[in-house]
């Protein structure tokens, strides 16, 4: 049940982001959806191996801390909203990329 409330939490949390000026609402929502299915790869590798899966280079600690700093920056650096559908796609990019680690070590 922790897990599926992070996963709630951070769909809460980061949806409403998609009113931000300058973002696509797909590259948010792409954001979002591969963080859930990032988070259910490494809660499913526990079925299969016995051991939670925390791999690759895009975890949860590292999605909060990306989008922490991106909305700090864009508080003070309004014109930097220009940059935010790379930065939201760059982390869809690691999450993929932390995705497939998480598969492979579980299936070795």
């Amino acid at each position: 049940l922790n897990e599926l409330g992070d996963v709630l939490a951070d769909i809460a949390l980061f949806l409403p982001l998609i009113l931000l000026p300058g973002l696509h609402p797909l590259v948010l929502i792409g954001f979002v959806v591969l963080g859930v299915v990032n988070e259910f790869t490494g809660v499913l590798a526990k079925a299969i191996s016995g051991e939670r899966r925390y791999d690759g280079p895009m975890g949860k600690s590292d999605r909060a801390l990306l989008v922490g700093i991106t909305l700090l920056l864009l508080y003070f650096f309004p014109e930097m909203k220009i940059a935010l559908n790379y930065i939201f796609g760059v982390g869809s990019l690691l999450l993929v990329i932390s995705t497939a680690v998480r598969i492979k070590k579980t299936l070795q």
